[in-house]
């Protein structure tokens, strides 16, 4: 009796196994989707730290990298949205759960509302600083995902943003060295 119970169960387990996962429950479908919503999520950040320091900054260097940031950040977007909708992908905002999560959001919240109260030399001071420590995240970010990502669209991607990473990364510290 034990082992007929334990054959229909294992029977059932098996079919179960085997029935299609959609691909939204799937693990790497949610990875590629989490991703997206994150370089998202940063391009349109960088958008608006891009467009402060157009506007605000004090110094000519700080202006035309804040003219550069909204370019590519664009240019970049434009590829992650294209890829959600080839994929059927829902951009979402990015988690607020976990401890991590609420750190980061809180610290992106306050420094735009920092940069928003300064001006002059203390926004460029303040926006190259804020800009180094946001592009060792990217950088941070698209290196994992270098590894995670082996192959197909979201790799040639990364592969491409990891070039305006660095140089991003490298004018950035640069303008912060002026101050």
């Amino acid at each position: 009796m034990k082992v007929r119970n334990i054959m229909i169960i294992a029977v059932i387990a098996g079919i179960w196994m085997s029935l299609p996962v959609r691909a939204e429950e799937s693990p790497r479908y949610l990875k590629a989707q989490q991703f997206l919503s994150h370089l998202h999520h940063t391009n349109q950040m960088e958008i608006k730290m891009g467009e402060m320091a157009k506007q605000k900054g004090n110094s000519e260097a700080v202006r035309v990298y804040g003219s550069r940031l909204i370019q590519d950040r664009q240019t970049a977007d434009s590829v992650v949205i294209a890829l959600a909708q080839k994929y059927g992908f829902t951009l979402v905002a990015p988690s607020t759960s976990g401890f991590l999560h609420r750190l980061v959001s809180a610290r992106e919240k306050n420094t735009m509302t920092d940069l928003a109260k300064k001006t002059g030399t203390e926004f460029d001071k303040a926006f190259a600083e804020a800009i180094v420590y946001q592009h060792k995240l990217d950088s941070n970010q698209l290196e994992s995902a270098e590894y995670s990502f082996k192959e197909g669209d979201i790799r040639d991607l990364v592969t491409r943003l990891i070039p305006m990473q660095m140089q991003h990364q490298e004018w950035a510290a640069h303008i912060a060295s002026m101050y």
